[in-house]
């Protein structure tokens, strides 16, 4: 899958919440997820960072989504 099939289909779930969610609250959330990849990558563990490394990438293409940014 390239980035630009994961936007879409990020747009396609989750658009209309993130878009009545606004930039202010999507960006504490992506936030909050590098946090959490943070502790991830100081414990270890390989389940636990595939998780993270996915939600920060999923809460950063949304964040680019919403400002037309691909």
């Amino acid at each position: 899958m390239s980035i630009r099939e994961f936007q879409d289909l990020i747009e396609r779930i989750y658009g209309a919440k993130d878009g009545a969610r606004g930039t202010a609250g999507t960006f504490m959330w992506f936030s909050e997820e590098v946090g959490e990849l943070s502790r991830a990558l100081r414990r270890g563990g390989r389940e636990n960072l595939e998780e993270e490394f996915a939600d920060v990438l999923a809460w950063l293409v949304t964040l680019a989504s919403m400002h037309g940014v691909d």
